[in-house]
């Protein structure tokens, strides 16, 4: 790639991060703070739920904190995986692998940021993340259905 394009790239990368960062924080802070609330009424001994700023505050450490992960994986993924179906077993091992890391992090920041200990932020870092598997799927279905019912013209 070549000096302008990659500035061409950085620049479009920026642009991107400008409107998804703001959106994503505050998708993050609501997701989080139901989290709470479920985890709150399973649980016998209940979280203070934080304000929405202190939760886009948590919000916005997991992002950065997750983006250095994501970026460490894309730097390794290109020399670990090949084009074949050979690579999927490693693949997935890789993914779940940063996974498991993002859930750590996220537990742990949630842990220093709020008043609690690691086990409840485990367990509410996990429902987050049910949550957004959740979510994924229904979006995922519908441009499924969408994409099936109109041929793939829509």
């Amino acid at each position: 790639m070549h000096g302008h394009q990659a500035n061409a790239v950085i620049a479009g990368f920026l642009r991107v991060l400008a409107i998804a960062l703001p959106i994503g924080i505050v998708i993050g802070a609501v997701f989080l703070r139901i989290a709470i609330s479920i985890f709150n009424k399973l649980a016998s001994e209940p979280l203070d739920e934080p304000t929405f700023g202190s939760a886009m505050l948590v919000s916005l450490a997991r992002f950065a904190a997750n983006l250095g992960v994501i970026l460490a994986f894309s730097g390794v993924s290109p020399l670990v995986f090949s084009a074949d179906a050979n690579s999927l077993p490693l693949m997935l091992g890789v993914s779940c692998f940063a996974v498991i890391i993002q859930l750590a992090i996220n537990a742990w920041i949630f842990s220093v940021m709020q008043p609690t200990d690691m086990a409840k932020a485990s367990l509410v870092s996990l429902i987050e993340f049910l949550i957004n598997i959740g979510i994924a799927i229904v979006i995922g279905s519908i441009i499924f259905a969408v994409t099936a019912a109109t041929g793939g013209r829509f």
